[in-house]
Formats: structure tokens, sequence, C-alpha cells
């Protein structure tokens, strides 16, 4: 068994007593607790309570998982008890204080919890720098945890590093070369986009501080933040041989419901989502929407893929159809025939390209999409789903193209990549 399926085995096997541990450690009743569950059911809006919990718990064994990985190379830490609850991890953002609910705890648990660690970091000890940046360590540990189900109605779906690989190709192909450029992901997953990135622009001769530090990203769930800071860190030691000074740039944050809320007040009270302060930056947000991101021009990323007509008929979803009725289908439902009625069947991914390049103007997109949503090789028996596509192609001047790769997810639903510009 390879480095990544012992850990991840482990902590699908360690997942059980976790849970019966927290059950007698009283923290459900805390604010901390309550706080990180609000986050969870922000992303996850049809899980109940006891799915809930079952993913806090997932969460804990994760941040011990990116802890140990990350501790190891960047510091050369090897004594279990220091990775897991050592102060270094705090500047680089890599630790949560909700998930370190167990660190007070005395006898058998808190052993339980050290030998875990232990474990983990024997099982890591073959994988160096390189290894665990450019594989998929975090993704089959999320995906093991986090069952499919709970998954597919938060759109999330971990990208391959061929395919990463496969869009920055051909986002260069148009762009030019990504070196002396920002790139952001707002939907940054486990941070594939951004570590293949930093790789390309300190190839390319950037220098590597500056290359880590034009690379930003964002995403809602808190787990893979913590996944793609500790990617992206380990990627700059790896590469360049950096001891890596401050937090990357990776923040959590939704970002259609932070950039609508920013771009029309009128929706700020009703879009207003539960944020954990240690992770959250009003400031970037509030840059990156005002569209002062110095220098940013390109993006890639594999956003959410959600149907417009299964979000929930309160709340966001109920924002996000009137921005699509206000803005898309009032300006185009004479120009295409069947809009009003089709546009519903398309998917939020879409929407993610249309405010990118509200905040943008002009620059490079390269994203990852359901193939049924955009102009591709994939044969539906109806187009409804590719009028939404076409009217944010019109409505933002896009040129491009778009590619059909299958279905890569191996979920029944087949992927395109959509490499997008306005000059």
């Amino acid at each position: 068994m390879d480095s990544v399926s012992m850990a991840t085995e482990l902590l699908r096997r360690s997942v059980p007593r976790v849970s019966r541990i927290l059950d007698s450690s009283g923290f459900r009743g805390d604010g901390l607790y309550r706080e990180y569950v609000g986050v969870l059911k922000s992303i996850y809006p049809y899980s109940d309570e006891r799915d809930l919990d079952s993913i806090f718990v997932a969460h804990t064994v994760i941040q011990i998982l990116v802890r140990i990985a990350s501790g190891r190379i960047l510091y050369g830490e090897r004594d279990p008890l220091e990775l897991c609850l050592g102060d270094w991890a705090w500047e680089h953002g890599l630790s949560i204080p909700h998930l370190l609910w167990w660190r007070d705890l005395i006898g058998s648990s808190r052993d339980f919890i050290l030998d875990l660690c232990r474990s983990i970091a024997k099982a890591l000890e073959p994988m160096d720098g390189r290894s665990i940046y450019s594989g998929d360590l975090f993704e089959r540990s999320y995906e093991k945890l986090v069952g499919r189900d709970k998954r597919y109605y938060g759109g999330e779906y971990y990208t391959p590093k061929w395919l990463a690989d496969l869009v920055l190709r051909r986002l260069e192909g148009y762009g030019g070369s990504l070196a002396g450029r920002a790139l952001l992901d707002p939907a940054c997953g486990c941070g594939v986009f951004l570590v293949e990135a930093l790789a390309r622009k300190i190839e390319d001769g950037e220098d590597p501080m500056k290359a880590y530090r034009r690379i930003s990203g964002l995403d809602i769930n808190p787990a893979m933040i913590l996944a793609s800071r500790a990617r992206l860190l380990i990627s700059l030691k790896a590469i360049a041989g950096f001891e890596p000074r401050g937090r990357p740039e990776i923040y959590q944050g939704d970002f259609v419901g932070e950039m609508l809320s920013i771009l029309n007040p009128r929706y700020r009270e009703t879009l207003e989502t539960p944020r954990l302060g240690d992770l959250y930056s009003s400031e970037y947000i509030e840059s990156l929407a005002m569209g002062r991101i110095e220098k940013l021009d390109s993006v890639t990323t594999n956003p959410p893929w959600v149907k417009i007509n299964e979000l929930p008929r309160r709340g966001a979803g109920l924002v996000i159809r009137d921005y699509i009725k206000r803005n898309i289908v009032d300006r185009y439902k004479r120009e295409i025939p069947g809009i009003s009625r089709a546009v519903w069947r398309g998917d939020l991914s879409l929407l993610f390209i249309d405010l990118l390049l509200e905040i943008m103007k002009k620059g490079y997109i390269g994203a990852v999409l359901p193939a049924n949503q955009t102009y591709s090789g994939y044969i539906t028996s109806h187009g409804a789903g590719k009028m939404l596509t076409l009217a944010i192609i019109r409505r933002r001047e896009l040129e491009g193209e778009i590619l059909y790769v299958g279905d890569i997810f191996r979920h029944g639903v087949p992927a395109s990549i959509a490499i997008l510009y306005k000059r």
C-alpha cells in the first residue's frame, strides 16, 4: 500500500473513535462548534445535523493531516506532538482553533489522537515535498472522509493534475507566459491550479517570492483552505528551496455571494454567510471585487457544478435567480428565444465566469465546466443549459475555445474546458 493510501485509510478508520471522543468531550455545546457547523451548513445545505457533525469530525482529522504533511516539509519537524499541536502552524494559517477542540483532553482520548498523529507521520515518511504538492494526498483524503452524496450538493469535484496542466497550457497559448502576472482561483479546492501556476511562473524566470505573492485563491470550505495553503507553501519550498514567510493569499469566501454583495448592496443582507475570522479577509475580498488586485488578468478554476434550478428557493438561491433574471434574461429574451425558461437549467459555474469578467473587465479565464452547459462535442437532446453560456459569452464579448474532455470525474456528467478571454 502506498503512503497516500495508508494515510487516507488511517484517517478513515479513526473517524468513528474521534466521533465518540467528541461525544464525551462536551464540545458540541461550545460556541466554536456551533460556529463551525454553521459554516458547514452553508456549504452542504441539504445535510442534517448528524451529517454535519460527521463532516466536522472529518475536518478535524484533515487538519491533523495538513499539519503533519506541511510541518515535515517546511521545518523538517519529526516530533508528532509538535507537528499536531505546535505554534509553528499559526504563522502560515494552517490551524483552525475550532478543530483543535481535542488539545486539552486528558487520558485515553488524547492518547488515541496523538497515536493517530504518530501513525500518519510514519505513513508520510517516504513522501518528499514534490510528491505531496504534485500528488493527490489531500483530495483522496477528503473524498474518503466526506461521501459523494454530500459533495454532490456542494458541487465539489477535485481537479486532477493532468487537467490543470492542460488548462494552463491552453491559457498560455492565448495569453502568453504567466510570469509577472497575478492569477486567481475563486474556487481553489485543494489548490492544484495554484501550485501548477506557481511552478510555471518560476520556470519562466519570475522571482519565486514575487510569483508566490501573485497567486491567490478563495474557497468556501475551511478544510480546503488549509489544504491549498499547505500545498502552496510546500510547493514553494520544494521548487525554489525558499522558507515561506507568512500566509498564502488564500481565504475563505463564497465567490459568487461575496461579489454579488459588494457589487449590488441590495443583496448584502440576504447573502450574509458564516465566516471564520482566522480564514476570512474583508480587505482582500473588497480589493478583488473593486478590481484592485495588481496585475490580475488570469483565472484558472474548476467552480462548483450546481444546476440553478437545484439551488434552494430561499436566501442565496433567490438572489442568484434575481441577478440572472435582471442581468441576463431581461436583456436577452428577445435575442435568444426561449431563454426565459431554459436559463434555469443552466449551471452556477457559469455565473463564476460572468462575475469574474465583471471585476476583471478584461483578461483570460481557463475553467472546467459541465459539457452539457457549453458548446462542445457533448450531444444533448436539447440546448437548454447552453443558453446561459451563450448569453454570458455575448454579454461579456468573449472569445476563445471550448474542448470536450469526457467524464473525467466518473459521476456521469462529462466535462469540458473553456478558455475564454476579453482583450
